[in-house]
């Protein structure tokens, strides 16, 4: 069938961001920054792993997988990891908000044990790593990096990323221009790659589930992270760091 929908399940880590009874909210892989640093997080730490998995789908690998080092802890790595991705630190009056800041942050900003970073935008480990079109990376950053801004206020809303053109239905002519047909795209289709396949099923998946989190982010409430998929392991940003 072309249909494709998210299902909820699994609530037993599900809590309302207005009545808080833990902070350990969120699978390793999917954390948001600000519950890493003990900051105040609200259901935009879901927008964080929904994007976090929209990748996982695509490629099968973490966007981050961060490791523990000689002389940092696995806390430190997932933020320098964010921080790479990013392409700049977070804003130093909120990244030392958090009660956990003075374990990761000096006071200037800057992370306490890892010096040394390498900037990796996401378009260019679309393009670099899965060899993925321009067109497409350009299509997916633009879709996910608003959902992975540092500061809750600044991220994107569920309600936000329907808006993009990447959740829009697909057509045959958007996936190879030279279709006269404008039959929406079946995922099993012959005439298409299975790289095709691949970006259509998430696109669907992406805007079945932004859905769903928008009408749960409507009465406060964080989902629990799951992995509804069995995908690769394999780290997407390999460690570049270095301890002075």
């Amino acid at each position: 069938s072309s249909d494709l929908f998210a299902k909820l399940a699994d609530f037993g880590n599900g809590v309302r961001s207005d009545k808080k009874v833990t902070d350990d909210i969120q699978t390793r892989q999917y954390r948001s920054p600000e519950v890493i640093i003990g900051a105040e997080w609200n259901e935009t730490a879901d927008v964080w792993s929904a994007a976090c998995m929209f990748f996982e789908l695509l490629t099968g690998d973490f966007l981050f997988d961060p490791r523990t080092g000689d002389d940092w802890s696995r806390d430190e790595d997932h933020l320098a990891l964010m921080i790479e991705l990013v392409g700049e630190l977070p804003p130093k009056e909120w990244t030392l908000s958090g009660k956990y800041a003075k374990d990761f942050f000096l006071n200037s900003g800057k992370l306490k044990h890892i010096k040394s970073l390498k900037f990796w935008p996401l378009k260019s480990v679309l393009t670099e790593k899965y060899s993925m079109s321009e067109e497409d990376a350009q299509e997916v950053s633009g879709f996910l990096m608003p959902m992975l801004q540092f500061l809750p206020t600044q991220r994107q809303t569920a309600t936000g990323a329907l808006k993009h053109r990447w959740v829009e239905p697909i057509t045959e002519a958007d996936v190879d221009p030279t279709k006269a047909s404008s039959k929406a795209v079946d995922a099993c289709q012959p005439s298409l790659s299975d790289d095709d396949v691949v970006l259509v099923r998430v696109q669907r998946l992406a805007g079945a589930f932004a859905t769903l989190m928008q009408s749960h982010s409507s009465s406060k409430r964080t989902l629990p992270t799951l992995r509804p998929f069995a995908v690769f392991s394999t780290r997407v940003l390999p460690s570049q760091h270095t301890a002075t």
